[in-house]
């Protein structure tokens, strides 16, 4: 969602008419979920979806109309309708749009909510839409953050003083389950959406190679934040790798401890020998990232991981989690082959975390007792890597499927 709303504050900044259009409401089948955007031009489709078809065509439409006269409206379709035209899936559910004409008005909301995405924070975007005989007369935004919402207090107003009354409730199950919801008033006349945003997964390929620059072409078009590294600067430069977002240049193992790593990033090492994908793989094993991938045969995996395990740099189950080989087999030998398979892996997995993270809510007993009379202190409250012991337990528990 980071390029979608980047693009928001880039469009409003130059001040053009604007529409943005999002899906707030479903049952049934629907080719989008709410949350589902798109901005809209007087010229047009500018960014962003509600699921294509004869529902985005006819919004497209009515928005690029409602422009000019600065008319907020919802819209609502059933899909499973006669009105949908024979070459359209009739996928038998309904569906409700809000389109906002006047989206500059929150502005300043979405510019704060684009840097939460750029610090890799999360949060829900409240939209809160007042009405008057089915007709809106206001639109009113806040974003509230996942430090906002992990720091927030029953004793607290930091959420009402936003000058929007938000239910924290819904606030907390958006982001735990990040699934948006539209709440409603009995009447109908005041609805507010909760909205889900999360900053794109993250993309870390150690290795600006032929296979490297492939996948970082790639990962864009699939919407990942993509960071670069290698220690050859005549490889990771903008002309060579024009789609990263950001390249390293300088000592491999320094320049990986540069990167945040988190359970949203992705890591695949190709890098252009042996030796250096051990120096990244024992720098990231323990990383707690989504998915870790390397390149090479059956044979040289074998060969890592014996090694890996003989001077206790990892353990059996961590060195098991590593894609390697890595990629989807597809039977690829060129170069582009190979990273279209390791773009399927990563989409795979990622849709694999999504679905979990969406499904019912697991929950996590992490048994901590004992009074550590032999330590003389509380162990899981001693250093490990920076943190305490807890919090390292903790942060794992968090990241695992």
């Amino acid at each position: 969602m980071r390029l979608f709303f980047s693009n928001l504050v880039r469009e409003l900044e130059q001040g053009d008419p604007l529409a943005l259009a999002i899906l707030v409401k479903t049952r049934g089948s629907t080719p989008q979920v709410p949350g589902a955007s798109a901005i809209i031009g007087k010229q047009g489709l500018l960014h962003g979806t509600l699921g294509g078809g004869a529902m985005e065509g006819e919004i497209l439409s009515r928005a690029m109309q409602s422009i000019t006269s600065q008319n907020s409206f919802f819209a609502e379709y059933n899909l499973d309708s006669a009105s949908v035209a024979d070459t359209d899936p009739i996928c038998g559910g309904y569906a409700t749009i809000l389109v906002d004409t006047e989206p500059e008005t929150s502005q300043n909301v979405f510019k704060i909510l684009d840097k939460s995405l750029r610090s890799n924070q999360a949060g829900v975007l409240v939209t809160s839409v007042n009405e008057n005989e089915g007709k809106i007369k206001s639109i009113k935004r806040a974003w509230v953050s996942q430090d906002e919402v992990e720091s927030y207090t029953t004793e607290e107003k930091s959420f009402e003083d936003k000058c929007l009354l938000l239910d924290i409730d819904l606030i907390f199950q958006t982001l735990n389950s990040r699934k948006s919801r539209l709440k409603e008033s009995p009447d109908k006349d005041h609805k507010v959406f909760y909205q889900a945003v999360f900053p794109d997964p993250q993309l870390i390929i150690i290795g600006a190679g032929h296979v490297g620059k492939a996948l970082s072409h790639l990962g864009k078009l699939l919407y990942f934040q993509v960071t670069v590294i290698d220690d050859r600067p005549e490889h990771a430069n903008r002309e060579n790798i024009p789609d990263a977002d950001h390249i390293l240049s300088n000592d491999i193992e320094t320049d990986i401890g540069k990167v945040h790593i988190t359970g949203n990033s992705y890591i695949v090492i190709v890098t252009h020998g042996h030796k250096k994908d051990g120096i990244a793989l024992k720098r990231v094993i323990h990383s707690g990232a989504a998915y870790l991938g390397m390149i090479g045969s059956r044979r040289k995996t074998r060969l890592m991981k014996e090694e890996f395990l003989a001077n206790n740099w990892a353990t059996k189950e961590e060195l098991d989690s590593i894609y390697a080989p890595i990629g989807l087999d597809i039977h690829s030998k060129t170069v582009q082959e190979i990273a279209i398979s390791i773009a399927g892996q990563l989409v795979k997995v990622r849709q694999e975390i999504n679905a979990l993270r969406q499904g019912k809510d697991i929950e996590i007993i992490i048994l901590a007792a004992g009074k550590s009379e032999r330590m003389g202190q509380q162990k899981l409250l001693m250093p490990y890597g920076g943190k305490t012991i807890i919090e390292n337990i903790i942060e794992k528990a968090l990241a695992s499927r």
